[in-house]
């Protein structure tokens, strides 16, 4: 069939228009896909701000986690009471046995001392040198919380020098002024206090060897706490009285508790200073000395260390302030005398040369 001009351009004119939609149609297709694919981009971007968002969250949570607010927690040796002591605050008053070192004290989290007798209504025992039970005066304890004491550990030999009792009374009396303790002359109950300081955990566990020389409860105890606490000091009362360096035995056990989750180790009951050990990176301060002792028969026991820890981000500075008894009255040394203390520290302790030279400097630092 012939087909007429007419109906030749009627078919070319939709020919025309379909071919001009068809283009247009995919033309515009890959556009809407690109849009598609950006829009995705975009989504993907946001998801990706979203996770950074949640990781800069997580690293604020990590920040306060690891105590971006440095946190003071000063130790103290050897405290007792009573005896000579009892006279000179009966005489004076208890505010003068603490008066040279309530400076140190100042803007502490924590002030932790190892308390070395009971706190009871018993009398004391008569007053002479070969006097070894010790029970203090329960008036005392509300001025050591006036003075800055926070908590004590119970995890020594004196604790029950007035039987169950005894011990049953200082509970008391710690509890009625807020004091906090730890520790166990035999190693069964009460071994550890987890502070909270702002949601920050500090878990003090003592250890009493006297008595008790094995390590199995403390041990027990540091991995009951180890989840719920940040940094774990632990508290041992052990050693040889008089010796100025820390025996097999010691080491052994500090090693068993840094091993099982310990933080640092702070010593008690030699009556005199003790070395210093880095034992993976923990800190073994073998013992403090005394801290308040009528034991004047030495320069040795006269001397006493007090070690502040901060708690900072990253690290962990260990600062050792020296002090000395004069008349029974606790006092910080500077000079020469502080000096000649560090670098008899700093020369019998097992640490690294660096260590070495920043103990005789008055301080140093671990990274957490």
């Amino acid at each position: 069939m012939k087909i007429s001009n007419k109906h030749f351009i009627i078919i070319s004119l939709f020919l025309t228009i379909g071919i001009t939609l068809g283009i247009f149609y995919y033309s515009n297709r890959p556009i809407s896909i690109i849009e598609d694919n950006n829009s995705l981009i975009q989504e993907n971007k946001s998801d990706t701000t979203l996770v950074d968002e949640i990781l800069e969250d997580k690293s604020s949570i990590e920040d306060v986690k690891t105590n971006n607010k440095t946190i003071n927690i000063i130790s103290f040796g050897d405290m007792m009471l009573d005896r000579y002591i009892r006279r000179f605050i009966d005489n004076k008053g208890i505010n003068a046995i603490f008066e040279n070192i309530t400076p140190i004290l100042q803007n502490k989290d924590m002030v932790v001392a190892n308390l070395e007798g009971s706190v009871s209504n018993f009398p004391p025992k008569p007053l002479q040198p070969n006097n070894v039970q010790f029970t203090f005066d329960p008036k005392v304890v509300p001025e050591l919380k006036k003075i800055g004491f926070t908590h004590f550990s119970l995890a020594n030999n004196h604790s029950r020098d007035f039987g169950a009792e005894g011990i049953k009374q200082t509970k008391e009396f710690l509890d009625k002024e807020g004091i906090k303790y730890f520790g166990d002359s035999n190693n069964k109950t009460s071994l550890s206090y987890i502070q909270d300081l702002d949601g920050f955990k500090i878990g003090l566990v003592g250890y009493h060897e006297l008595f008790n020389p094995d390590t199995t409860s403390t041990i027990q105890e540091i991995k009951n706490i180890r989840d719920k606490s940040d940094f774990i000091i632990v508290y041992p009362h052990w050693g040889i009285e008089y010796k100025t360096f820390f025996s097999q035995s010691q080491q052994e056990k500090a090693y068993q508790f840094i091993d099982t989750g310990a933080d640092a180790i702070i010593g008690a009951h030699p009556h005199v200073i003790q070395p210093v050990e880095i034992y993976k990176n923990k800190a073994i301060f073998y013992s403090l000395g005394n801290f308040v002792f009528d034991q004047t028969f030495s320069q040795n026991t006269q001397q006493g260390l007090a070690v502040n820890i901060s708690l900072e981000n990253k690290n962990i500075v260990y600062e050792i302030i020296t002090m000395q008894s004069k008349n029974l009255i606790p006092y910080t040394l500077e000079g020469n005398e502080r000096n000649k203390i560090l670098s008899t520290i700093a020369d019998n302790s097992v640490v690294s040369d660096e260590i070495k030279s920043s103990i005789k400097s008055g301080s140093f630092s671990l990274s957490r």
